[in-house]
Protein backbone atom coordinates (compact mmCIF):
# COMPACT_ATOMS: atom_id res chain seq x y z
CA UNK A 1 0.00 0.00 0.00
CA UNK A 2 2.84 2.41 0.88
CA UNK A 3 4.48 1.70 -2.50
CA UNK A 4 1.09 2.48 -4.15
CA UNK A 5 1.05 -0.92 -5.87
CA UNK A 6 -2.32 -1.72 -4.31
CA UNK A 7 -5.01 0.43 -2.69
CA UNK A 8 -6.19 0.19 0.89
CA UNK A 9 -9.50 -1.68 0.80
CA UNK A 10 -12.54 -1.58 3.03
CA UNK A 11 -12.83 -4.74 5.18
CA UNK A 12 -15.12 -7.39 3.71
CA UNK A 13 -18.13 -8.34 5.85
CA UNK A 14 -17.94 -11.35 8.13
CA UNK A 15 -19.54 -14.53 6.83
CA UNK A 16 -22.97 -14.94 8.47
CA UNK A 17 -24.13 -18.32 9.72
CA UNK A 18 -26.63 -18.73 6.86
CA UNK A 19 -23.75 -18.52 4.32
CA UNK A 20 -21.79 -21.33 5.99
CA UNK A 21 -22.81 -24.57 4.26
CA UNK A 22 -21.05 -27.03 6.61
CA UNK A 23 -18.75 -27.31 9.62
CA UNK A 24 -15.02 -27.43 8.95
CA UNK A 25 -12.37 -29.80 10.31
CA UNK A 26 -10.11 -28.56 13.10
CA UNK A 27 -7.53 -26.08 11.81
CA UNK A 28 -9.67 -24.91 8.89
CA UNK A 29 -11.38 -21.51 8.76
CA UNK A 30 -14.13 -19.83 6.74
CA UNK A 31 -13.08 -16.58 5.09
CA UNK A 32 -13.72 -14.64 1.90
CA UNK A 33 -11.44 -14.91 -1.10
CA UNK A 34 -10.66 -11.19 -0.84
CA UNK A 35 -9.30 -11.73 2.69
CA UNK A 36 -6.61 -14.16 1.49
CA UNK A 37 -5.65 -12.36 -1.73
CA UNK A 38 -5.64 -8.88 -3.21
CA UNK A 39 -7.27 -7.95 -6.49
CA UNK A 40 -6.05 -6.47 -9.73
CA UNK A 41 -8.89 -5.00 -11.79
CA UNK A 42 -8.19 -4.38 -15.51
CA UNK A 43 -8.43 -0.96 -17.09
CA UNK A 44 -11.76 -0.37 -18.86
CA UNK A 45 -10.20 0.86 -22.10
CA UNK A 46 -8.94 -1.55 -24.75
CA UNK A 47 -5.42 -0.70 -25.96
CA UNK A 48 -5.33 0.77 -29.45
CA UNK A 49 -2.24 -1.14 -30.56
CA UNK A 50 -0.62 -4.51 -29.84
CA UNK A 51 2.99 -5.00 -30.87
CA UNK A 52 4.75 -6.88 -28.07
CA UNK A 53 4.98 -10.24 -26.31
CA UNK A 54 2.72 -9.80 -23.23
CA UNK A 55 -0.49 -11.70 -24.04
CA UNK A 56 -3.71 -9.75 -23.44
CA UNK A 57 -5.96 -12.48 -22.04
CA UNK A 58 -9.70 -12.94 -22.60
CA UNK A 59 -12.11 -15.71 -21.59
CA UNK A 60 -11.24 -17.65 -24.75
CA UNK A 61 -7.87 -18.47 -23.12
CA UNK A 62 -9.60 -20.34 -20.27
CA UNK A 63 -11.19 -23.80 -20.04
CA UNK A 64 -13.45 -25.21 -17.32
CA UNK A 65 -11.51 -28.48 -17.15
CA UNK A 66 -8.05 -26.88 -16.95
CA UNK A 67 -6.10 -24.60 -14.62
CA UNK A 68 -3.71 -23.47 -17.37
CA UNK A 69 -3.70 -20.59 -19.83
CA UNK A 70 -4.46 -21.73 -23.39
CA UNK A 71 -2.80 -19.39 -25.92
CA UNK A 72 -4.69 -18.96 -29.18
CA UNK A 73 -3.66 -17.97 -32.66
CA UNK A 74 -4.35 -14.27 -33.03
CA UNK A 75 -4.02 -13.41 -29.32
CA UNK A 76 -3.32 -9.70 -28.88
CA UNK A 77 0.07 -8.93 -27.29
CA UNK A 78 1.27 -5.74 -25.62
CA UNK A 79 4.74 -4.25 -25.47
CA UNK A 80 6.06 -2.68 -22.23
CA UNK A 81 5.61 0.73 -23.82
CA UNK A 82 1.98 -0.06 -24.70
CA UNK A 83 1.33 -1.28 -21.15
CA UNK A 84 2.51 2.13 -19.92
CA UNK A 85 0.80 4.18 -22.64
CA UNK A 86 -2.63 2.57 -22.15
CA UNK A 87 -2.35 2.13 -18.37
CA UNK A 88 -2.87 -1.62 -18.77
CA UNK A 89 -2.62 -3.77 -15.65
CA UNK A 90 0.17 -6.35 -15.47
CA UNK A 91 -0.81 -9.59 -13.73
CA UNK A 92 2.07 -11.33 -11.92
CA UNK A 93 3.06 -14.99 -12.16
CA UNK A 94 1.31 -17.29 -9.64
CA UNK A 95 -1.78 -15.11 -9.53
CA UNK A 96 -5.22 -16.52 -10.39
CA UNK A 97 -7.62 -15.08 -12.95
CA UNK A 98 -11.32 -15.77 -13.28
CA UNK A 99 -14.13 -14.75 -15.57
CA UNK A 100 -16.41 -12.11 -14.05
CA UNK A 101 -18.78 -11.56 -17.00
CA UNK A 102 -21.14 -14.05 -18.64
CA UNK A 103 -19.46 -17.32 -17.64
CA UNK A 104 -18.46 -18.13 -14.07
CA UNK A 105 -16.14 -20.85 -12.76
CA UNK A 106 -13.65 -20.22 -15.58
CA UNK A 107 -10.24 -19.70 -13.99
CA UNK A 108 -6.52 -20.34 -14.44
CA UNK A 109 -3.14 -19.87 -12.78
CA UNK A 110 -0.65 -17.57 -14.48
CA UNK A 111 2.78 -19.14 -15.05
CA UNK A 112 4.20 -15.79 -16.19
CA UNK A 113 3.20 -12.13 -16.55
CA UNK A 114 0.07 -11.30 -18.55
CA UNK A 115 -2.43 -8.49 -19.04
CA UNK A 116 -6.18 -8.90 -19.54
CA UNK A 117 -9.46 -7.30 -20.53
CA UNK A 118 -12.54 -6.42 -18.46
CA UNK A 119 -13.99 -9.94 -18.69
CA UNK A 120 -11.41 -11.15 -16.19
CA UNK A 121 -10.58 -10.47 -12.54
CA UNK A 122 -7.18 -11.25 -11.00
CA UNK A 123 -6.41 -12.50 -7.48
CA UNK A 124 -2.87 -12.40 -6.05
CA UNK A 125 -2.85 -14.84 -3.11
CA UNK A 126 -1.03 -14.28 0.17
CA UNK A 127 2.12 -16.32 0.74
CA UNK A 128 0.34 -18.90 2.89
CA UNK A 129 -2.32 -19.56 0.23
CA UNK A 130 -1.67 -21.83 -2.75
CA UNK A 131 -2.77 -20.35 -6.09
CA UNK A 132 -3.71 -23.89 -7.14
CA UNK A 133 -6.00 -24.22 -4.13
CA UNK A 134 -7.52 -20.81 -4.87
CA UNK A 135 -8.14 -21.85 -8.48
CA UNK A 136 -9.96 -25.02 -7.37
CA UNK A 137 -12.12 -22.96 -4.98
CA UNK A 138 -13.14 -20.60 -7.80
CA UNK A 139 -14.03 -23.49 -10.09
CA UNK A 140 -16.05 -25.10 -7.31
CA UNK A 141 -17.74 -21.74 -6.58
CA UNK A 142 -19.37 -21.47 -10.01
CA UNK A 143 -22.93 -21.82 -8.65
CA UNK A 144 -22.30 -19.35 -5.83
CA UNK A 145 -20.96 -16.76 -8.26
CA UNK A 146 -23.96 -17.29 -10.54
CA UNK A 147 -26.26 -16.57 -7.57
CA UNK A 148 -24.22 -13.47 -6.65
CA UNK A 149 -24.17 -12.02 -10.15
CA UNK A 150 -26.16 -9.02 -11.28
CA UNK A 151 -27.73 -9.14 -14.72
CA UNK A 152 -28.76 -6.66 -17.35
CA UNK A 153 -28.21 -8.25 -20.74
CA UNK A 154 -25.16 -10.19 -19.46
CA UNK A 155 -24.57 -11.52 -15.94
CA UNK A 156 -21.58 -9.89 -14.26
CA UNK A 157 -19.75 -9.62 -10.94
CA UNK A 158 -18.32 -6.35 -9.65
CA UNK A 159 -15.07 -6.25 -7.64
CA UNK A 160 -16.78 -6.59 -4.25
CA UNK A 161 -18.78 -9.63 -5.35
CA UNK A 162 -15.68 -11.21 -6.91
CA UNK A 163 -13.92 -10.88 -3.57
CA UNK A 164 -16.89 -12.12 -1.51
CA UNK A 165 -16.79 -15.83 -2.41
CA UNK A 166 -16.68 -17.88 0.83
CA UNK A 167 -13.52 -20.00 1.09
CA UNK A 168 -12.97 -23.01 3.32
CA UNK A 169 -9.26 -22.51 4.00
CA UNK A 170 -7.17 -25.41 5.36
CA UNK A 171 -3.62 -25.27 6.76
CA UNK A 172 -0.83 -25.13 4.15
CA UNK A 173 0.05 -28.84 4.31
CA UNK A 174 -3.56 -29.82 3.68
CA UNK A 175 -3.76 -27.31 0.82
CA UNK A 176 -0.77 -29.08 -0.75
CA UNK A 177 -2.43 -32.51 -0.40
CA UNK A 178 -5.67 -31.25 -1.98
CA UNK A 179 -3.76 -29.53 -4.79
CA UNK A 180 -1.82 -32.72 -5.59
CA UNK A 181 -5.09 -34.62 -5.99
CA UNK A 182 -6.67 -31.84 -8.11
CA UNK A 183 -3.57 -31.61 -10.32
CA UNK A 184 -3.63 -35.37 -10.89
CA UNK A 185 -7.26 -35.11 -12.03
CA UNK A 186 -6.45 -32.10 -14.24
CA UNK A 187 -3.61 -34.05 -15.85
CA UNK A 188 -6.00 -36.92 -16.50
CA UNK A 189 -8.42 -34.48 -18.18
CA UNK A 190 -5.58 -33.05 -20.32
CA UNK A 191 -4.51 -36.55 -21.41
CA UNK A 192 -8.10 -37.53 -22.27
CA UNK A 193 -8.50 -34.33 -24.29
CA UNK A 194 -5.30 -35.09 -26.23
CA UNK A 195 -6.50 -38.64 -26.91
CA UNK A 196 -9.83 -37.33 -28.20
CA UNK A 197 -8.04 -34.84 -30.48
CA UNK A 198 -5.75 -37.59 -31.81
CA UNK A 199 -8.67 -39.96 -32.37
CA UNK A 200 -10.64 -37.22 -34.13
CA UNK A 201 -7.67 -36.50 -36.40
CA UNK A 202 -7.22 -40.22 -37.15
CA UNK A 203 -10.94 -40.52 -37.94
CA UNK A 204 -10.68 -37.55 -40.33
CA UNK A 205 -7.67 -39.15 -42.06
CA UNK A 206 -9.58 -42.42 -42.38
CA UNK A 207 -12.61 -40.62 -43.82
CA UNK A 208 -10.45 -38.82 -46.40
CA UNK A 209 -8.80 -42.10 -47.33
CA UNK A 210 -12.20 -43.79 -47.80
CA UNK A 211 -13.42 -40.92 -49.97
CA UNK A 212 -10.32 -41.16 -52.15
CA UNK A 213 -10.97 -44.88 -52.58
CA UNK A 214 -14.58 -44.21 -53.58
CA UNK A 215 -13.95 -41.37 -56.04
CA UNK A 216 -10.59 -42.27 -57.58
CA UNK A 217 -10.77 -46.04 -57.95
Amino acid sequence: IKEKKIKKEKPLPEIPDDEIPYELPEGWVWCRIGQVSYSIVPNRDKPKSFSGEIIWLTTRNLKYESNKIHPKAGDNKLSRAEVKDYNARLLPANSVIMSCIGQFGLSAILEKEYSCNQQLHCFVPLESVSPYYLDSIIKNGKKTYENMSSATTIAYLNKTKCESLPVALPPEEEQKAIVEKVNALMELCDNLEKEIEQNTEQLSDLMRSCLREVFYN
